[in-house]
Parts: structure tokens; C-alpha cells; sequence
């Protein structure tokens, strides 16, 4: 497994991470106070859904004076963070891991005397146990942190007053511990240091946590004396075979660290709850629990990862709350840790769900996972999507889609192109479970909503697909909050004046076409519902300085042809007019199934690019480097783009049949993708150019029907 190392920018964060326990801090060892679902506290140590500890460090004495330690370079591996510190006699490497499926957090520091050294090493961390987002909606309160056993020498522990949380460390050297409190404890455990030059000493602090009990508390720290060192055998073991899954092989060192590490990534984003379940989190910092979208957008790159029943599960997860939170159908939008649902789920989420199902379908063949799934998928569309929330029965839903704009929320265009995309995977469903009702309907409704979004989304004079469909009389009341909106900057509320404008129909009861230019004008490029002259002449205006800059596909698209005086930035964190890795993701997989595969390839490399900007090893939600620094669906613009795109991989699982699609870019000659798992098979498959002509090979003998169309 590769490793990443940093000497610059030591101010950005990282995560060490595990399913159950993780720890955020920045690369030079300094905790930030940073977030806003808890304000100021998504870094430091969570044992969700309980924070634990602000934060940790080392100070070195030489008497009463403090030395000053300088992180000097930081590395991370796939299953641990080095970081590099040193004064003028001392080297000191610190090492972080978090076993898989417990509350454990182990801190290594080995210390390098460079001269003789009497020094005193303090170990500190400052105690914050508090539950997490929603926690008062569970019916939870924050209590006062209250020593609950304190050795003096190497173990203490912290228990909320009010709770049964628990927060504790555990030194494998008795030193001296001292507590102390302002507004938090802090506990200081203290060596003396005497080292010759050359020699070196380790210690190791364990920090556990449970939201559970006294006694889940002491299993965990039990384990985590008596196993660690076969625990990090075991996880570098599992982290091997996540590497060697779906290793994809690409002339381009960028891409295929990306690809690599991404596959970590995913894993990094599990989120395990005792008592819920499992499934991918949306990102670190700042939504590391559930959410519809983020989880449907991660499941394709992660099922052609291999994480099969890793995307199952997450499906499960949020098919469960939402069954309790709504029970019609509709798919939940965000759900903490302590299973609180934030919003109920925008419209889009309902399909995208649907059409996630059916993808781990095709790639596993789990038929009894659909039958868990198909009945709540069937409610969703035709009793929620095409029911409640379609009133005038053009079969396009009202409601708030991806673009989380108040008032954007009649007939969107993503919203119709995924329930397109859903009733298909809810027709393949059907047929293999044998419901010719549902069939039917679906045959009947595919070719009409494809009509649909042709008749109202088009607009021929912008060679575009509109955001949204809807009456003049309905955006009456919308338009002055959409054109005044925080995220725009000057230009782009100037834009959004003509555009918006309440003159452009005579029948203010005529759903028409309203353009913002948000990135959702792909989708029905994304589901091919374009036909291919018609999706060149978008992506060429799409590929421009109007909507790409040097990161990828904007938001939102916007001409900067006037002058102003002053243009005035927006400083929300999603401005429109930043790039973020999903709007350039979906981007790059729209252009590779028109094998547009050098403009694909293109906004692939600029995602992959930017894998070491914030934490390295991870591309951010925001690009180059805000949001969220680790984000599930960045993957969607490189693995999947790669596999399901340019290499137009396509399984049927259920009647062991793969679809290939393939093309290349110009600068590549070969593109590979070894132990890809399909069903329970392993396949390895290359894309070779030979002759001008694609050349596809495949390896397996397990009597797969192989269907090739180039």
C-alpha cells in the first residue's frame, strides 16, 4: 500500500479513522475549532454519536521552560498518520491508528535523543464528552464531564454526569498524572526523559470512549491492551484487499493514486452503529452520518470498487429510516447518529434510491436483496413521487431536488431525470420478479416522461435543458428570493434578472422552462437520454469558461461578458460559482458514455489532481480544498467515470452478462481494471488501442456471456 507525505501547508486537516472511532485534527498535531451542525467542535475525538476530546498533544520541559516541537512533515497511510516533530535535540514521530469495530484510538510516540537530553514529556488532552448533532432531539442533554477513576499513574476516565458516556486514557507506562479544569478538564500524564544521544524510547497512550456503558468501556480498552498489534495485522490485511480490488492500471501517475486511495476513502466513510446499522457517511468534517443523495451518488464508484455489501447495507440503512421516518416511500434527506432525521428527503432522493438499488442488482445479482428493497421502491415512485407529489399528473414531481436553493423547488429537471432512470431500474426489477403489472406500467411511463422532460425542460434558443419547469404564476412569489440569493456573487444575480423574468409568457398558468444554469443541466446527459448531436452541442457550451473553470464543472453556470463596477463574492462555503467534485464527476461520466473520452479523461485528471490539496489522499467536497476534505462521492468523477465510463463496463449480474462499451482517450493506449468483482466472480479486463481499433480482453472462465459494442 502507498503512502503520502507533506511538508508544506501542515495546517490542513486529516482524519485517522476507523468504523467506529475517529480523530480529526491538522497535519502539524494543532486541533481547529471548526464546524457548525455542533459549532466549533466537528473536530477531536468521536466515538459516534459522542465526542470524547477536544484535543491531544505532546509539550517536552527542560526545567520550567517549554521547548518548542515543530511539526515538520506529515505522512499518511491507508490505515495510519505519521507526523514528524522536532527541537533542537529531539526527533519525535507520532503515530496514529483506529482498529475496525471499536471505540479505540492508539497514539505512538517514539522519541529520538539527538544529544543527551533531561527532559520531562508531557502527554495532554482536553476532555469535551458531549452527544452530537440532534442530540437534544434524541432526548438527550449534556451533562457536566465528572472524573469517574483516576489511578494517578497511567488511566483515567471522564463520564458525563447526566449519561452513561465514557472517555478515558490508558498509558502502557505509569507516569504521573495531573488534572486540572477552566471551562474543560485537562489531563496531563508526565515522564521524565533521560536519553543518551542515538537512543530512543516509545510510549503509547490508548484512548477509549463508549456511549454505551462502564462495561463496554473496559472491553474495549481491554482489547486494546492485549490485541493492538494484531489488530493493525488484521486491518492492513483488509486494506490490502481493498487495494488489490479493482486495482485499476492507468499511464498516469495522478489517476491511478487517485483511484487507489479513493478506494480508502469509501471505506474511511463507513459510519457503524450499534443498534442501526452501517453505511457510507457523506464526509468529514462536517456529515459523517446518512444521507440519501451523497449515499446514492457513492454506491456506482463503490460497487465497481468491489464494496458490494458495504453499498447493501447502506441502502438497507437508509431504507429503514425512512420506512419509520416516512413510511410512503419517500427517501430520507439526513440522519444523524442518534437516528434523527434532519429533513425527511428532498424529491430527487426518492429515484436516485431506486435507481441505486437496481445498480447493486446488476453488479451482485442479490436477489433477495431486491426483494427486501422492491416493495418500498414501488411505493416510493408510484405512491409518493407519481402520486403525492405529482399533482398535476405530468408525471414530474414538485419539490426540492439537489440544488438546495430556497424556492427551487417545483418541476426539477434532476428530480425528472432520475425518476426516468428509476422507473427503468424498477422495470428491470419487476420482470426478474415476475410483477407483469408493474412491468406494464413501466412501459407505458418510461417513453412518456422521456417526452416530458424533452416538451418541458428543452429551451433550443440556450441549447440547454432548463433547472426547473413551472408557472409564471408559481414563480411569482419565488423569483425575488432566487435572484437575491446569498450564494450568487454580482453577475450572476444580473443573470439570473433576465432570466427570470415574469413577462415571458402571456398564460401565467403555462408551465414553462426557468434556466439558473446549475450544473443539473447534465443530467439527462448523465441517464443518455440525449441523442448524441444534441448532447455535443451542450457539452461544448458546458465545457467553456461559462460553467468550467480550472477545477471542473461549476455549480453554476455564469457569463462574466457586462461590466460592473463591483462584482461582490459570495462567501457561503457552496457559492455557485465554486466547482465541487460531484457537479464535475457527473460531468465526466456524462461525457464518457458519449465517448466523449478526451473531455471525459480531462475533468477526471483535474479531480484527480487535486488529491493532495487539503487531507492527503482525499479530493474535498468543494474544490481545490473546502467543504468537507474527505467526501464519498468524489469518487464518481474518477473510479466510476474510469469503469463504467470510458472502459463502459455494464453488468448483469443476475443473467452473468457484461456489457462493454469501450473507448479511450487519445493520450491513453491502455486502460486495465484487475479483480473486479461481479457477482461472486473475479475478472480482470483491459482496453487496448491496436491499430486505431479497441481491443477489449477479458479473464475468466466462469461461463459469463460477454456482450462487446463498439
Amino acid at each position: 500500500m502507498s503512502s503520502i507525505t507533506k511538508t508544506n501547508n501542515l495546517n490542513d486537516p486529516y482524519i485517522v479513522v476507523g468504523n467506529r472511532m475517529y480523530s480529526i485534527a491538522n497535519q502539524n498535531g494543532e486541533f481547529p475549532r471548526i464546524g457548525w451542525h455542533v459549532e466549533g467542535e466537528m473536530a477531536g475525538v468521536w466515538a459516534h454519536p459522542i465526542k470524547l476530546f477536544n484535543e491531544y498533544g505532546i509539550s517536552v520541559f527542560e526545567g520550567e521552560n517549554e521547548l518548542n516541537i515543530e511539526a515538520k512533515s506529515f505522512n499518511i497511510e491507508p490505515i495510519q498518520a505519521n507526523t514528524n516533530f522536532v527541537s533542537d535535540k529531539l526527533e519525535i514521530v507520532k503515530s496514529e491508528f483506529v482498529p475496525d469495530d471499536l471505540e479505540i484510538l492508539v497514539v505512538d510516540y517514539k522519541i529520538n535523543a539527538l544529544e543527551d537530553v533531561k527532559y520531562k514529556f508531557v502527554f495532554d488532552a482536553k476532555v469535551n464528552i458531549i452527544g452530537t448533532w440532534t442530540a437534544e432531539d434524541a432526548g438527550f442533554t449534556n451533562g457536566e464531564d465528572e472524573i469517574f477513576e483516576n489511578n494517578g499513574a497511567n488511566k483515567v476516565i471522564f463520564k458525563d454526569s447526566l449519561n452513561p458516556w465514557f472517555a478515558g486514557i490508558c498509558a502502557l507506562e505509569d507516569g504521573i498524572i495531573t488534572i486540572s479544569k477552566d471551562d474543560l478538564y485537562k489531563v496531563n500524564l508526565s515522564y521524565d526523559l533521560n536519553l543518551k544521544s542515538g537512543e530512543s524510547k516509545k510510549l503509547r497512550f490508548i484512548i477509549v470512549g463508549s456511549s454505551v456503558s462502564y462495561e463496554q468501556f473496559n472491553e474495549s480498552l481491554d482489547v486494546a491492551l492485549n490485541k493492538i498489534e494484531y489488530l493493525k495485522e488484521v486491518k492492513a490485511t483488509r486494506y490490502e484487499e481493498i487495494r488489490e480490488k479493482s486495482e485499476i492500471i492507468i499511464d498516469n501517475k495522478e489517476v491511478s493514486d487517485a483511484c487507489e486511495w479513493l478506494k480508502y476513502n469509501a471505506d474511511m466513510m463507513i459510519r457503524k452503529i450499534p443498534g442501526l446499522g452501517r453505511g457510507y457517511g457523506a464526509g468529514f468534517p462536517h456529515y459523517p452520518w446518512w444521507f440519501g443523495t451523497d449515499a446514492c451518488y457513492t454506491i456506482p464508484a463503490a460497487l465497481s470498487m468491489g464494496q458490494h455489501e458495504e453499498c447493501k447495507d447502506t441502502l438497507r440503512i437508509i431504507k429503514e429510516i425512512s420506512d419509520r421516518e416516512n413510511g410512503n416511500g419517500r427517501i430520507v434527506h439526513e440522519t444523524s447518529t442518534f437516528d434523527v432525521t434532519y429533513n425527511k428527503g428532498n424529491t430527487q432522493e426518492t429515484p436516485h434510491f431506486v435507481k441505486a438499488v437496481n445498480q447493486v442488482f446488476l453488479w451482485t445479482g442479490d436477489i433477495d436483496f431486491i426483494k427486501e428493497m422492491y416493495d418500498y421502491c414501488k411505493k416510493g415512485v408510484f405512491g409518493w413521487l407519481l402520486g403525492e407529489m405529482d399533482k398535476d399528473g405530468d408525471l414530474l414531481a414538485d419539490g426540492y431536488g439537489i440544488i438546495e436553493l430556497y424556492a427551487l423547488n417545483l418541476e426539477m429537471l434532476d428530480t425528472a431525470t432520475l425518476t426516468y432512470e428509476a422507473l427503468e431500474g424498477l422495470y428491470n426489477m419487476a420482470k426478474v420478479l415476475d410483477d407483469k403489472e408493474v412491468v406494464e406500467r413501466c412501459e407505458i411511463l418510461i417513453p412518456q416522461i422521456k417526452e416530458e422532460i424533452d416538451k418541458k425542460f428543452w429551451m433550443e434558443d440556450e441549447c440547454l435543458y432548463a433547472d426547473m419547469s413551472g408557472t409564471i404564476s408559481d414563480m411569482k412569489e419565488r423569483v425575488p428570493h432566487l435572484v437575491g440569493n446569498e450564494k450568487m456573487d454580482s453577475y450572476k444575480k444580473i443573470e439570473m434578472k433576465k432570466y427570470f423574468a415574469l413577462d415571458r409568457c402571456e398564460d401565467e398558468n403555462k408551465d414553462i422552462p426557468w434556466l439558473m444554469k446549475n450544473w443539473i443541466t447534465v443530467c439527462p446527459l448523465e441517464a443518455k437520454l440525449v441523442d448524441s448531436d444534441r448532447a455535443k452541442t451542450i457539452f461544448k457550451r458546458l465545457e467553456t469558461s461559462e460553467f468550467t473553470n480550472e477545477y471542473g464543472l461549476q455549480l453554476c453556470g455564469v457569463k462574466k461578458d457586462i461590466e460592473i463596477a463591483n462584482n461582490e463574492k459570495s462567501d457561503d462555503i457552496y457559492a455557485l460559482d465554486i466547482s465541487m467534485s460531484i457537479s464535475s464527476g457527473v460531468m465526466a461520466y456524462a461525457e464518457s458514455i458519449y465517448k466523449r473520452a478526451n473531455e471525459s479523461f480531462e475533468y477526471t485528471k483535474k479531480l484527480a489532481s487535486l488529491l493532495n490539496c487539503a487531507m492527503p489522499g482525499a479530493i474535498s467536497e468543494n474544490l481545490p480544498d473546502k467543504g468537507c476534505f474527505l467526501q464519498s462521492w468524489s469518487s464518481y468523477g474518477v473510479n466510476w467515470t474510469l469503469i463504467g465510463g470510458i472502459m463502459g463496463i455494464s453488468p448483469n449480474a443476475y443473467t452473468k452478462t457484461i456489457y462493454i462499451n469501450a473507448t479511450l482517450p487519445d493520450e491513453l493506449d491502455k486502460l486495465e481494471v484487475k479483480k473486479m468483482l461481479i457477482a461472486n466472480d473475479m475478472f480482470n479486463i483491459s482496453i487496448t488501442r491496436v491499430n486505431n481499433c479497441i481491443e477489449v480482453n477479458i479473464e475468466n472462465d466462469n461461463g459469463w456471456n460477454i456482450v462487446i459494442n463498439n
